[in-house]
């Protein structure tokens, strides 16, 4: 009765894609896109609901079946060849020094829409608490402006000086009072309503004694208020000059409670006989309007603003919701939102990613004709492999790591461990060794048990900083003597520190990793490595917040001559025999209509004459063809350039460019 309800998904836009690959050239397609409603169920106040529905695909046709209009939701395709000579659109990428492992490859989605020229910068949104994770929570594309957009802004902030000592010395401001003016009249015995010209109204109480007056200027709306005491030497009741001698500040609108006093803030006040005042303030003002300069010279010649200039434009992005903007402003799941909670099922920390699935590569929409896939993409750090990278003697070392859980998720580097011929490759440092805990980060390591000066035959380089990484043995098997097999090596970083009631430097600060070097005791050689030899570590990262990448497009609007001198034997009538009718013939309903013939001519220069003869030499008709420089195909409709249709049998046409003048003869046969 309400009408049959459907699960459609939840609201995320377009899912899905249709790639349609059993096209034929010269044939015409509708395509069409369809937008569904789920509608509601009925209740109390919509008795009847709403049944869900979709929207409707138009093609509309006119009295003699000729395609007129179609709807906003249908497209129109005729697939075909590209001119001759044509040169296809290319875009280059450049992604040099990228700290992410993922892979981007620009792909040409729709070559008519590239932009000729273009510059673009892929960059990444950064996420991270700090502490646990970092991932790229989306991606941003801009392109190069060719005019680079300018604008006028103020490098000073004025109104943080609230003082003529804190403005004064400024550039770009001055200390300036402002006179406001207004009407006083009696409330009631010593209270008085000031209310100034612009409408705001503010309050004053006498105290004639001590010759002081207090006014009360309120701010209704944000919950604020400021309170003047103003003194006086000379004043005949209200009437007379007033300078303010305390300025307090309230988060309320009646100035109740204890309130904040504010050094600086200066006020004067004169009062009339004639029930008129003036209320002077002082503050601290900008001296040029920067915003509204739209002249580079003028700005920077102007105190206090600077022309500031942009050259990039965002053309695409997508971003996950935030509090104020609630909106899945992806396509289809390219991010995913992850939690991690603890063993108690208790939430530790959340975020946004880009989807880091192995089996589904992100794509995203199109932007001037061009399409991103990102592959290999890992929603926070991970070690990715560990091995010999060098090695002369296949298994003659053993080496095993630990890695410190949280520098392996913010600090993701790759390291070489590389051994050397000299015995001080590297020399351990840290003058006092406390304070240090292992690889875990949890315990604390005896002092006793370092070897604060010890030299080793290899070091650590940071393969991805090419730094090298500090290093401190540790006794592991407790003897008491440095043992290259058996010992720890912590690897990480040293640095100043507070130590004995000074800093001092060069004071192991970090564990980013630690490895041991071990003993086979069933074999009879030395299992150390040899000099040359390097153990790597690599991990897989995230898009880093300084990763970019460059992408250049290039279309020309032009053809390659002699590209279209060759390719002109390609130049082909389809279909060759015509029999009867074609594919590419639009269907008729109405009986009383004749078919629409149709042939076609591929491969075409997008500028040529085509001359169409019977055998005999008699000219049938002349086709002018004025294509972009894409479009290689040209229909005819297999009449005369009288409006006659042609009699079956053989027919030779020339085909001559008006870029070259490279002409092509052929023939095609018609058969009824």
């Amino acid at each position: 009765m309400f009408g049959t309800s459907y699960y459609l998904g939840d609201d995320r836009g377009i899912q899905h894609s249709y790639i349609d690959e059993e096209v034929q050239n010269g044939r015409t397609y509708y395509y069409d896109i369809v937008a569904y409603d789920f509608g509601m169920e009925p209740d109390n106040n919509l008795t009847q609901g709403i049944p869900p529905s979709e929207n409707n695909a138009i093609v509309e046709l006119d009295e003699n079946e000729y395609v007129i209009s179609t709807g906003p939701n249908v497209a129109v395709v005729t697939p075909g060849t590209v001119s001759a000579g044509y040169v296809s659109p290319e875009i280059e990428m450049e992604a040099d020094g990228l700290l992410g492992t993922g892979q981007v490859e620009p792909m040409i989605f729709a070559p008519g829409s590239l932009v000729d020229g273009a510059e673009y910068t892929i960059t990444f949104i950064p996420d991270t608490d700090g502490e646990n994770y970092i991932t790229s929570a989306g991606i941003r594309v801009y392109r190069t402006r060719d005019v680079p957009l300018g604008w006028c802004e103020s490098t000073v902030d004025c109104d943080a000086h609230i003082s003529e000592g804190e403005c004064g010395p400024v550039e770009g401001c001055s200390w300036d009072e402002l006179e406001e003016p207004g009407t006083w009249s009696i409330a009631a015995g010593n209270t008085y309503n000031f209310q100034f010209e612009d409408g705001d109204v503010m309050s004053g109480t006498l105290i004639t004694q001590a010759h002081r007056l207090t006014v009360h200027i309120s701010e209704s709306e944000q919950d604020f208020c400021t309170r003047v005491v103003f003194n006086s030497s000379s004043h005949s009741g209200v009437v007379g000059e007033w300078t303010s001698t305390e300025v307090k500040q309230f988060t309320n609108s009646g100035c109740f409670g204890q309130g904040v006093l504010v050094d600086g803030l200066d006020y004067s006040m004169g009062v009339n006989a004639d029930h008129t005042f003036g209320f002077t303030s002082y503050d601290c003002r900008y001296e040029s309007e920067c915003a509204t300069i739209d002249n580079q010279s003028f700005c920077e010649d102007s105190p206090g603003c600077i022309w500031e200039i942009e050259t990039l434009e965002l053309v695409y992005d997508e971003k996950p919701p935030t509090e104020d903007t609630p909106v899945d402003d992806y396509r289809n799941d390219n991010l995913v939102y992850r939690e991690v909670t603890d063993e108690d099922d208790d939430l530790l920390y959340d975020y946004w990613t880009l989807n880091p699935s192995p089996l589904f590569p992100i794509y995203t929409d199109s932007f001037d004709g061009i399409q991103l896939m990102i592959t290999g993409v890992v929603d926070t750090a991970r070690i990715q492999s560990q091995y010999w990278y060098e090695q002369q003697n296949f298994g003659q070392a053993t080496l095993t790591t630990n890695h410190n859980s949280r520098f392996s998720k913010i600090e993701p580097w790759d390291y070489d461990i590389i051994f050397t011929s000299s015995e001080d490759a590297y020399t351990t440092i840290v003058p006092y060794a406390v304070n240090i805990y292992d690889e875990t980060g949890e315990e604390l390591l005896p002092q006793p048990s370092f070897f604060p000066d010890q030299s080793f035959d290899f070091y650590v380089l940071n393969a991805t900083t090419q730094d090298t990484m500090d290093m401190i043995a540790y006794d592991q098997n407790g003897n008491g003597v440095f043992d290259p097999v058996g010992d720890k090596f912590l690897v990480g970083k040293t640095g100043p520190a507070f130590y004995n009631g000074s800093v001092v430097d060069n004071m192991w600060l970090q564990t980013n990793f630690a490895f041991r070097l071990t003993d086979n005791t069933q074999d009879e050689i030395v299992n150390y490595p040899e000099p040359g030899d390097i153990f790597s570590i690599k991990f897989a990262r995230p898009f880093w917040a300084t990763d970019s990448i460059r992408v250049y497009s290039f279309a020309p609007d032009t053809v390659s001559v002699s590209d279209l001198n060759d390719t002109m034997k390609d130049i082909k009538v389809v279909p060759n025999p015509y029999v009867c009718t074609n594919v590419m013939e639009e269907a008729i309903y109405n009986t009383g209509y004749n078919q629409r013939r149709k042939l076609m001519f591929t491969h075409l220069p997008a500028q040529c004459s085509i001359r169409i003869y019977t055998v005999s030499g008699v000219l049938v008709d002349k086709i002018d063809v004025d294509n972009p420089m894409d479009d290689g195909t040209i229909h005819w409709d297999l009449q005369t350039n009288e409006g006659l249709e042609i009699a079956a049998g053989m027919y030779i046409y020339h085909v001559k460019s008006k870029i070259t003048g490279k002409e092509k003869l052929g023939k095609f046969a018609v058969v009824k």
